[in-house]
């Protein structure tokens, strides 16, 4: 009988034993999944495959992979030499604006000068074009020293805005805010200026016609031409060669071949003899 009762305990005793066992497992196991769910919710599993649309995505594609800036880093894309300005623009080699300039202190292979990105856009250009031929800012018309005829011919048509003076191939009278001078065709016609080509076109009444710009408000233009080997934003010296006189246009036929001349200061006709020497 002793026997058996003590044999029970012990059964009992491994029971109890097996049970706490039990409880404290269970508890670590709740405690473990808790904890595992709230950082599953803190960083959830994200597919790259396939990217979840709450799931922001940073653009690093304006960093390098130095971790430097485009922005922050010196640019130098073309020898100074091969840059130009046209209408206030920074062209590169390829004929096409400029969108980076390069940065301060700092020389290409060729050791060419570069300018700060930091710079104003004149600033940038002043640096760039710097003794260039094309600099607009270096134009400087005098005056006092005036300008040269063109070629020296008679005048057909003299310049008149106060009254009208008779057009024989129009057969009427009417203003004329240039002159025409006598040339054979094939003449050569000569800056009366220093200046730059600010316009080359082709209009009906004129033929082929250069205006240039001479600073100072003065402009020069010179019409029915042909063998013009300049283009815009040139600059041509005074006495260069602009072109040759051209078969007259239908409006000065009667009057044969000559040169139509216009001189303006700030965009108005004045009469050429009042500035040419």
């Amino acid at each position: 009988m002793m026997r058996r009762l003590k044999n029970f305990k012990q059964k009992e005793f491994y029971l109890v034993l097996l049970l706490g066992f039990v409880s404290v497992f269970t508890l670590i196991t709740i405690i473990y999944s808790n904890r595992v769910g709230k950082d599953a919710n803190k960083n959830p599993v994200v597919d790259l495959n396939e990217p979840d649309e709450n799931v922001d995505v940073v653009d690093n594609s304006n960093n390098d992979t130095d971790g430097i800036q485009d922005s922050q880093k010196p640019i130098v894309e073309y020898p100074t030499s091969d840059f130009t300005v046209v209408n206030g623009a920074l062209i590169g080699p390829d004929g096409k604006p400029v969108a980076k300039i390069p940065a301060n202190g700092t020389t290409n292979n060729n050791g060419d000068e570069v300018v700060d990105s930091n710079d104003d856009t004149q600033s940038v250009i002043n640096v760039i074009a710097g003794g260039k031929k094309d600099k607009t800012d270096d134009l400087h018309f005098d005056e006092g020293e005036g300008m040269k005829w063109p070629l020296i011919g008679e005048i057909l048509l003299p310049y008149s805005m106060d009254k009208g003076i008779y057009f024989a191939t129009l057969d009427q009278y009417k203003c004329n805010p240039a002159i025409c001078i006598k040339a054979e065709v094939g003449t050569s016609v000569n800056a009366a200026a220093k200046g730059k080509v600010e316009k080359i076109e082709t209009n009906e009444e004129t033929g082929i016609t250069v205006t240039l710009d001479h600073g100072n408000g003065y402009k020069t233009v010179y019409g029915q031409l042909k063998d013009v080997a300049l283009k815009e934003g040139d600059i041509v010296e005074q006495n260069s060669q602009i072109g040759a006189v051209e078969n007259p246009t239908k409006y000065y036929v009667k009057n044969g071949s000559n040169l139509y001349f216009k001189i303006l200061k700030d965009e108005k006709p004045i009469d050429p003899s009042t500035i040419v020497k």
